[in-house]
């Protein structure tokens, strides 16, 4: 009988890296994932693995073997209090994940529990996909709309500089105040939330893919998913001159036009055809996870 591996996770956002987690998995655990309630109904827990994407737990939970993984620095409100709160109560795993050695470094742990970096990654089918046959634009995103964000901006941007003939695909659920502003924009196409896949398909039928990334924290300390997906499909990539998509760009060797904060203010299209390079087939999710060693722990 397999022992249960269980992620554990607040059930609000979305998350990519916990289906490349239970993909990996799936042949030497009995992979299950949901919420602090669902794992309270489970029985044997001296028999499950516990990996947590990162909340706030001061109580150590029952199980065999903890994980805390911080795939993200805190959001909202009083983001940095609740970062150094995470630090100082949280109760003790016995192995930490950081997403990278950025996100590591501000949590700054001062003890001798393990830890390991574990990256985002690509899904493996994701150099197989094709384009979408019913949807398609000038310039297709994928991912949160917020105010927060400061995603208006964005589309504010876009309808103030666009040619007549442009079109803005959007992939996701914005907040209900980005869609009661802008809903009436014919030249904005909101899709709604839609599978990786499909989401993926609508971009590579897309004549350019934006990565916007805000500037301020979490964000800054991120790795830009949606630009690995992007270089990934092989895109013309736009992106705002953050932190993170720097980075990622230089690290990656990612060819795309860099603008301003709000993209399309200083936007100057040049058509260019992207080759992936090396790095960006490594990044699978199976090949990220390999890396991280996981199995040394476990």
């Amino acid at each position: 009988m397999k022992s249960k591996l269980f992620i554990l996770h607040p059930g609000k956002a979305n998350y990519p890296d916990i289906d490349a987690y239970k993909s990996y998995f799936k042949d030497s655990y009995e992979v299950i994932d949901g919420t602090l309630s669902d794992y309270e109904k489970i029985t044997d827990k001296s028999n499950v693995i516990l990996w947590c994407i990162m909340g706030f737990y001061v109580k150590k939970l029952e199980a065999k073997f903890i994980i805390h993984d911080y795939r993200s620095l805190s959001v909202g409100k009083f983001k940095r209090f609740k970062d150094f709160l995470k630090n100082k109560l949280n109760s003790k795993p016995d192995l930490r994940i950081f997403l990278n050695q950025r996100v590591e470094q501000v949590m700054s742990f001062n003890d001798s529990i393990p830890n390991c970096l574990l990256d985002m990654g690509v899904p493996d089918w994701i150099f197989e996909i094709e384009p979408a046959k019913d949807i398609k634009g000038t310039f297709c995103y994928i991912g949160e709309m917020s105010l927060e964000r400061g995603f208006d901006k964005v589309l504010d941007s876009f309808l103030n500089n666009r040619s007549k003939d442009q079109t803005f695909v959007l992939v996701g659920t914005p907040e209900p105040a980005i869609l009661d502003k802008y809903e009436d924009q014919k030249s904005l196409n909101f899709t709604g939330r839609v599978s990786q896949k499909r989401a993926l398909e609508i971009v590579k039928a897309c004549d350019f893919a934006v990565c916007f990334i805000p500037y301020h924290r979490p964000y800054c300390y991120q790795t830009p998913t949606k630009l690995l997906e992007y270089a990934a499909l092989g895109m013309n990539i736009i992106c705002n001159d953050s932190p993170s998509n720097t980075l990622a760009l230089k690290e990656l060797e990612i060819d795309c036009a860099v603008t301003k904060k709000n993209i399309f203010d200083t936007l100057v299209l040049k058509k260019t055809t992207y080759r992936s390079p090396c790095a960006i087939q490594n990044l699978s999710w199976e090949k990220v996870i390999n890396k991280a060693d996981l199995d040394e722990f476990l």
